[in-house]
């Protein structure tokens, strides 16, 4: 119910009008509803005599009537409420002015003023009003209950015709004829005729504009880097992290000539700033900041025939059992096949030995056969001088050999042929022959083919042949003339690190360039070490390892990298800034990636965020949306934190492993490191449900409790294909299930008919069971022309009035489905299990 001040406000004065208003049948009269005649507004004159001349009595309905009458709108809270309340004062005074007529006098002048007023108004709106006692019609009424429902919910746009800070008597009802006035030139609200009635309705305000998101890119800051005040061509290429060939053909399209591309070519810092600038790095010269350890120029061809020749660097590649480690083991007098865990080779071996004839020193590399081991192939060949290729007799050309091929084609060094198992009886010369033509096709022509490469035929075992492929490794190296300064700064690169148990940080060393010696520093990428003893291959303690020689380093702070270069420092002092340097450039180039990256998914988002804004847009006027494809389902991950025993077996080990999937499900290697697990990665792996994978490392016995506890599993492996084989084991477990229906019976309907069963008629199928048995507890489908139409269980089985549980194949029964009775002669109901299909990856 409306409160008394609220129907004051929208211009209800009396329950007759209230009710007149609602409809009410009590108030009703039974005269059809007559308009209110408009009259024309009387001068002030005329009203003022009117005044005058009119009786008390008059006055007083003419006040009441005026209220009534009043259009809603035109006098709220302001000026109508105060006529109400001079409509009040004017009854008291009538009463009193029966006592006092002195003030009956001046409340019915005041009254009259204030008619006087009210009916100017009403004509200078020139509107027509409703008699709402006298409303009768039922569709009249019928407008007007919507009206005032309507009114009702939009109490609050109602618009305001007071004036504002309107008085009592006279000095409203001017101010009011001031805003009539005002409202005449230029009206605040919108009013619209509906045949006798006005009707106020809110100004429409069009809605506020909607601001687009704009999906912000992040600015791409230039990399800032450090350069000294004068650096070579060489080195400043390794500073900017792009290859000689590039910086090279840049300054040439700057303008520079071609002697001064060489890369030995010394540039100033401004000349450097300009290049760089081009390239789309902000140089400066930092003397601190821009400290860094370079290799040394190239000696010219004069200066380098002074310096003494070096032993070869030789390295084998081939296929996984081809027998490359056995070859070794004869020519250094060992076993190191029979150690190696599953006879392949897992990690680089270095070792130097003395050819039997000519008595030089050769140094040896072993890499990795297994294709997981590609990194470890790829740095044999680009540290080597010589190249051995393997190929077994009698299996010729397989794909770690194509894959070498490659290799050695695009370092370009020398290669040799060793046919290897050629003391076994399936090798013979139509093997032989093969191998020649495999190889020629793979582009590696041999002497005894028409070509230039040099071939031999050895045995591993029985030493067939070695003896021929020592002189042939010599006499190619003093072709190649292989010459390095002794006395020069420190040059050399990791083939391997690892973190050995009493020990800390090793790493394997292949020295180029002049002598390491304890008590040097030397740094590799962005570690640095102060050496602090040094082995050979057969695990001697050494003083020095000249050019050529493979040494494990201890004294590391941590462990290098596989591959990296390792350059001697002038002081410890002098490392730790080239480290600090390094690892300041690595992280800004991090950062660099890390932005395009976040710009390329903002711009996706945008992309997305505008076809959701067609789509609804679309959908606003009620078009379809456009047919798209539908959105791929994310990929499952299987994470893993790889362990193992040396730096290059846990990069081979994550470079095996990380291709391992499909769409649906994929690896996902959270960590990698040397060394045992930690109850650190333990966490890890709870956290991200992980597995551990540990690879020639064993774990303590605290890791395996709480591995145990946490649920995380461990997986522990010394063969490189059994790794690949567990990890392709779980991947597929996580695939999607396929489930499809596994047909265990089947029944032919060949009647319908009807029984009673608990006083209710039932359609049952009378059936043939043609593949039994079938049960009762068997979830059914029925078959009609071939499709499913019906998919549930079965309520009633009955074989002539007994109820059974299942039927034989062969019999006859009664076969009534739950909660559907629309079987046919001919369906087939078949009963189904679940099956899963089992996925491969």
């Amino acid at each position: 119910m409306l409160s008394r001040s609220l129907w004051r406000a929208r211009g209800f004065h009396s329950s007759v009008q209230v009710a007149a208003k609602l409809g009410s049948s009590r108030f009703r009269k039974t005269e059809p509803a007559v308009p209110a005649p408009v009259k024309e507004a009387p001068s002030v004159d005329q009203a003022k005599a009117l005044s005058r001349n009119q009786p008390r009595s008059q006055g007083q309905n003419q006040g009441q009537n005026s209220n009534q009458n009043q259009p809603r709108g035109q006098n709220q809270r302001g000026g109508q409420n105060r006529n109400n309340n001079n409509g009040n004062k004017n009854n008291q005074g009538t009463n009193q002015g029966q006592n006092q007529g002195q003030n009956q006098n001046r409340n019915q002048n005041r009254n009259n003023n204030n008619n006087n007023n009210n009916n100017n108004r009403q004509q200078r709106s020139q509107k027509p009003t409703i008699n709402l006692a006298q409303a009768e019609t039922p569709s009249l009424m019928k407008i007007m209950r919507k009206q005032e429902e309507a009114r009702a919910k939009k109490s609050f746009n109602t618009p305001n015709m007071s004036g504002p800070g309107e008085k009592k008597g006279g000095e409203g009802g001017k101010k009011s004829h001031e805003a009539g006035k005002k409202g005449e030139e230029k009206p605040k609200n919108v009013f619209l005729r509906h045949e006798d009635f006005v009707v106020a309705t809110p100004k429409t305000v069009p809605p506020p504009p909607v601001k687009e998101k704009k999906v912000k890119e992040i600015e791409i800051v230039r990399p800032r880097l450090a350069i000294p005040s004068f650096v070579s061509i060489s080195n400043l290429a390794t500073i900017l992290q792009v290859s000689l060939e590039t910086l090279s053909s840049t300054m040439v399209e700057l303008g520079f000539d071609q002697e001064t591309t060489d890369h030995n070519h010394v540039l100033d810092g401004e000349t450097a700033q300009l290049i760089a600038d081009d390239l789309g790095f902000d140089v400066y010269t930092n003397e601190t900041q821009g400290v860094d350890l370079f290799l040394a120029p190239k000696p010219s061809a004069d200066e380098k025939s002074k310096l003494p020749l070096r032993p070869p660097i030789v390295t084998i590649m081939g296929h996984v059992d081809h027998g490359k480690t056995t070859l070794l083991d004869y020519i250094r007098k060992s076993s190191v096949a029979e150690k190696e865990h599953g006879g392949i080779t897992q990690h680089i071996g270095a070792f130097s030995v003395k050819a039997p004839k000519s008595g030089k020193q050769i140094t040896f590399l072993d890499t990795p056969g297994h294709a997981a081991f590609l990194k470890m192939r790829e740095r044999g060949a680009t540290v080597t001088d010589i190249v051995i290729l393997v190929v077994a007799g009698d299996d010729s050309v397989m794909p770690q050999t194509k894959e070498a091929i490659k290799h050695v084609h695009a370092a370009g060094v020398e290669l040799v042929v060793a046919i290897n198992k050629c003391d076994k009886e399936s090798v013979t010369e139509e093997t032989i022959q093969k191998v020649y033509s495999d190889l020629g096709a793979n582009e590696v022509y041999v002497e005894d083919y028409g070509g230039d490469i040099a071939c031999v035929q050895v045995s591993g075992k029985s030493g067939l042949g070695v003896d021929t492929l020592e002189e042939t490794l010599v006499a190619i190296s003093e072709v190649l003339d292989l010459r390095s300064s002794p006395t020069a700064k420190v040059e050399g690169i990791v083939l391997e690190s690892q973190v050995k148990k009493g020990v800390g940080a090793t790493a394997t060393v292949l020295v180029h360039n002049g002598t390491l010696k304890p008590g040097q520093v030397i740094c590799a990428g962005t570690v640095f070490c102060k050496v602090k003893a040094m082995k050979d291959s057969s695990n001697k303690v050494i003083k020095e390892a000249g050019p050529g020689t493979p040494v494990e380093v201890t004294g590391w702070k941590e462990l290098p990298a596989s591959g990296d270069q390792v350059l001697q420092a002038e002081s410890e002092q002098q490392a730790k800034q080239v480290a600090e340097n390094r690892q300041k450039r690595a992280q800004l180039m991090q950062q660099m990636d890390d932005i395009k990256i976040i710009n390329e998914k903002r711009k996706q988002q945008k992309i997305d965020q505008e076809a959701e804004e067609k789509r609804l847009e679309r959908a606003k006027l009620g078009l379809p949306p456009i047919e798209e494809d539908e959105p791929e389902a994310k990929c499952q991950l299987a994470h893993f934190i790889v362990r193992g025993d040396v730096h290059g077996s846990v990069e081979a080990v994550s470079e095996s492993i990380a291709d391992i999937g499909n769409d649906e499900v994929h690896v996902n290697i959270l960590s990698r490191s040397v060394g045992p697990p930690t109850a650190n990665d333990v966490e890890i792996a709870r956290t991200a449900n992980a597995s551990l994978l540990l690879f020639n490392v064993k774990p303590t016995r605290d890791v395996i409790l709480k591995a145990r506890q946490a649920g995380v599993p461990i997986i522990e492996q010394t063969i490189i294909y059994r790794v690949i084989e567990h990890v392709t084991e779980h991947v597929t477990s996580l695939l999607p299930k396929i489930i499809r229906d596994k047909e265990i019976a089947s029944a032919q309907v060949k009647d319908i008919f009807e029984i009673s069963i608990a006083k209710k008629k039932v359609k049952i199928a009378g059936c043939r069971v043609t593949m039994g048995p079938l049960r009762r507890s068997h979830t059914v489908k029925v078959m009609r022309d071939g499709e499913e139409v019906f998919r549930g269980t079965v309520s009633s089985l009955k074989h002539n009035k007994d109820d059974v549980t299942e039927m034989a194949k062969g019999q006859e029964c009664g076969i009534a489905l739950e909660k559907w009775d629309e079987l046919e002669s001919g369906d087939i109901i078949i009963a189904v299990e679940d099956e899963e299909v089992p996925r491969y990856l």
